[in-house]
């Protein structure tokens, strides 16, 4: 997991194409960094949606598709992360 979060900031610089991605993704990323449950939730959910919609388009760069195919990931990634760490009323809705 740890190289895919690597990946994904070194193809940061390309998301260019996808501005919105690009800033909601970052948003997600300073939600995890702060511990932020709700923040986390509501930014994992706009990040996968962005990213699907990029990758099913198909019209982007390999660059930028890539990109939101790790930030999928990431955006997944960050909601275990933030039911791992809450409490019980958070794990039990992160993971219904």
């Amino acid at each position: 997991m740890r190289i895919a979060v690597i990946g994904l900031m070194a193809l940061s610089a390309m998301a260019w194409a996808a501005p919105a991605l690009d800033e909601d993704f970052a948003t997600l990323k300073e939600a995890v960094a702060g511990n932020e449950a709700s923040k986390i939730k509501e930014m994992a959910v706009t990040v996968s949606k962005e990213s699907r919609a990029i990758i099913a388009k198909g019209d982007e760069s390999a660059d930028v598709v890539e990109f939101a195919k790790g930030a999928d990931e990431y955006s997944e990634y960050a909601l275990s992360i933030a039911a791992a760490k809450g409490d019980a009323k958070i794990t039990i809705e992160f993971t219904e």
